[in-house]
């Protein structure tokens, strides 16, 4: 047996509970995440982005700003050579890995000749304001040449953390889990980056 249609007034009357409903949802929504936004944990959460965020902008400013320099003894060294090919022809790319009395340095020479030195050698490693090695140079040598850092995931990080932005429901489970990522990546981001 078929069901009846219902008539337009049926129609109407449930077109308007629909929207009572999503009426109420939304200001239930409305009024909970007016509430959570207050609370202790997002706000901490936000804090810990916009830190992040911020730290970024001024390490990525100030990274190549020269701090204090040291004197440490070569230990080893290793020189790695590969050919790429493009249009214009093919590229040599030296890269150089430095083992020292105080820790391991790469240095990407791109087409350039490794410099001369070997192991026993002292070399100066220049460090950034925040203690990271960005040159190494030798007495004698007129140039100071490149060490490598690689910001790859500290970029990801960046990324996680503007995408977290957008996720700001709190009755939603998945803004949930994403701000708590983000907060711990944040946390460990800012730890690596300062105290490594």
């Amino acid at each position: 047996m078929r069901r009846q249609r219902p008539s337009n007034e049926e129609r109407s009357r449930l077109l308007k509970q629909i929207d009572h409903h999503q009426f109420l949802d939304k200001r239930r929504r409305r009024l909970y995440n007016k509430k959570y936004r207050k609370s202790f944990l997002f706000v901490s959460i936000l804090i810990g982005r916009l830190a992040y965020v911020s730290l970024f902008i001024t390490v990525s400013f100030l990274h190549f700003e020269p701090g204090e320099q040291r004197e440490e003894i070569v230990m080893n060294k290793k020189i790695e050579s590969h050919t790429t090919t493009a249009r214009g022809g093919s590229i040599k790319i030296t890269t150089l890995y430095i083992e020292t009395n105080y820790g391991n340095y790469t240095s990407n020479l791109g087409e350039n000749r490794p410099p001369d030195f070997k192991s026993g050698d002292k070399l100066f490693i220049e460090r950034n304001i925040f203690n990271k090695p960005i040159y190494f140079s030798k007495t004698g040598w007129y140039l100071k040449y490149g060490l490598h850092t690689n910001f790859t995931y500290y970029f990801i990080i960046l990324f996680i953390t503007l995408i977290s932005f957008f996720f700001n429901d709190g009755l939603d489970r998945f803004t949930y889990k994403i701000l708590l990522i983000t907060s711990a990546s944040n946390i460990l981001g800012i730890a690596f980056y300062f105290l490594t």
